[in-house]
């Protein structure tokens, strides 16, 4: 009997060290956006979808730089949320708001990264693609929180814009999601509403 309970104790130890050992892993990438290591410059030589430096610099004040920062966002799931887009909208872009995973749906909210902190409860029910997995890059335009974004990783992408604050004017109009290239006055669009 005293035989067993050594083994045992033995075989306890021996799984303890080194089940332990090889099984921890923390993550010291950063899961919120910091300006300090993720707001810089638009180079003037740097690679850019077809349109979006032209975009840009008519935004902007003349000799202004232009800022950069990756654009964080959610992963929201069909069920949780209304999808609503007119009939000519882009596929190309929509297919950029839509994450397939095992079959299921999900839409991309994104993120301003001002309002990330704001937004942060989203993390106890809701993937959290921050700054540092993020595929996207994104530049302020004119407007309450807009933006321009493009696919940092495929610049043959159509980029686009959001506007991640909705006021009452745009709600009316069912606005969050439009073409970077479309005129203002009549964009086709996308907005995502939460059930």
């Amino acid at each position: 009997m005293k035989f067993y309970g050594q083994q045992a104790l033995i075989l306890t130890f021996t799984f303890a060290f080194f089940s332990c050992e090889n099984n921890i892993t923390i993550s010291k990438q950063l899961s919120h956006f910091d300006p300090k290591i993720h707001l810089s410059l638009l180079d003037k030589n740097e690679k850019l979808p077809v349109g979006v430096r032209e975009f840009l610099m008519q935004k902007s004040v003349r000799g202004e730089a232009i800022p950069k920062f990756p654009v964080s966002y959610y992963l929201i799931q069909a069920d949780d949320a209304k999808f609503l887009r007119t009939k000519e909208f882009n596929s190309k872009i929509s297919d950029q708001l839509v994450y397939l995973v095992s079959g299921e749906k999900y839409y991309k909210l994104f993120v301003h990264p001002d309002s990330d902190k704001i937004y942060s409860f989203l993390k106890n029910g809701y993937r959290y693609i921050g700054p540092n997995e993020t595929e996207f890059m994104g530049s302020p335009v004119a407007g309450n929180k807009t933006l321009v974004i493009w696919s940092a990783r495929n610049l043959l992408a159509t980029p686009f814009i959001v506007k991640t604050v909705l006021d009452s004017e745009t709600i009316q109009q069912i606005s969050s999601r439009f073409p970077a290239t479309t005129t203002i006055g009549k964009p086709e669009m996308i907005n995502l509403i939460f059930k």
